[in-house]
């Protein structure tokens, strides 16, 4: 049974992830790391992931069977999560759920990422929380 990268990665995270708080150097592991938050939270360049001054602004857009979504803006600021609680954010990482009740659209991985420890759920929100603030798409558009 062949098994993706990521979700391998999801059981890695719970099965490593003994940490009494929450730690900013996790939470960067994790988001740059194995749960790739840039990859889909950046706005692409021609090289892919802008993710050197751009990390979190957004903007990225896919297109599926779902529609087309446009990656949120996750980082400090007001375009971002500066207005989300930790409860909400965590609800949004590893359920699906915006804060209307909503489910959100693919190609969020959120049951892959339920599957984290409560530990390492909290490290990522805390880096998030500390990304410098950029406008959506970080000013690009």
């Amino acid at each position: 049974m062949k098994i993706s990268g990521f979700l391998s990665s999801s059981f890695i995270f719970a099965a490593t992830g003994v940490l009494t708080e929450p730690t900013l150097e996790r939470g960067a592991y994790l988001v740059e790391g194995p749960a790739a938050y840039g990859n889909c939270h950046s706005p692409m360049g021609p090289q892919g992931p802008m993710t050197d001054s751009h990390t979190g602004a957004g903007g990225f857009e896919f297109h599926g069977s779902w529609g087309t979504v446009i990656a949120p803006n996750i980082t400090s600021g007001e375009d971002g999560i500066a207005e989300y609680s930790d409860d909400e954010l965590r609800a949004m990482i590893t359920q699906g759920v915006r804060t209307d009740g909503e489910a959100m659209s693919p190609p969020m991985p959120f049951g892959s990422y339920a599957k984290i420890t409560e530990e390492d759920v909290s490290a990522i929100i805390a880096y998030l929380r500390q990304l410098p603030a950029l406008p959506m798409g970080g000013g690009l558009e």
